[in-house]
């Protein structure tokens, strides 16, 4: 998965990045609505044999969401699989933000909320990925022709 974010990055992006980026997102979701942090902390622990843990990093959540932010940072909607890479990463930061909605607690321990702490951290990463959202809002580039989200009923509803 950051292989396919990183080749997104480099302006390669593809349709398996977009499904990619769909799937951890659902996945995500279904970890934060269903479990435990701890849960969703297991999920990003690296295993021994990847370059991360070689590097003394026991997580590779705060690669994940530096390859995410500078993925949105970096992409430039040109055409429909670009424009499809870049919405799903949009919408995959937005779960990863949206965490603490089911906290069980409103004051809850730094640890309770791993992808908002890995996200706090991308402090060097902040005003560029302001300003690219912003950029977005302000382009309002329409949805490319051939790329269809939603298809209305052929009745009309």
């Amino acid at each position: 998965m950051l292989d396919l974010v990183g080749l997104a990055q480099n302006g390669k992006p593809s349709l398996a990045v977009a499904n990619s980026l769909h799937m951890v997102s659902v996945i995500i979701q279904f970890i934060v609505e269903t479990c435990s942090p701890s849960s969703l902390s297991m999920v990003f622990e690296a295993a021994p044999n990847l370059p991360a843990a070689a590097q003394g990093q026991p997580s590779l959540l705060p690669l994940f969401i530096n390859r995410l932010v500078l993925l949105i940072c970096n992409l430039q909607p040109n055409d429909e699989v670009s424009y499809l890479v870049l919405l799903e990463a949009v919408l995959l930061l937005l779960v990863c933000c949206s965490t603490q909605l089911y906290a069980q607690q409103t004051a809850a321990p730094l640890s309770s909320q791993p992808l908002l702490e890995a996200f706090m951290e991308q402090q060097q990463s902040a005003s560029a990925l302001v300003g690219a959202l912003l950029q977005l809002v302000v382009a309002r580039q329409p949805l490319p022709p051939k790329l269809q989200l939603y298809v209305p009923a052929s009745d009309g509803r």
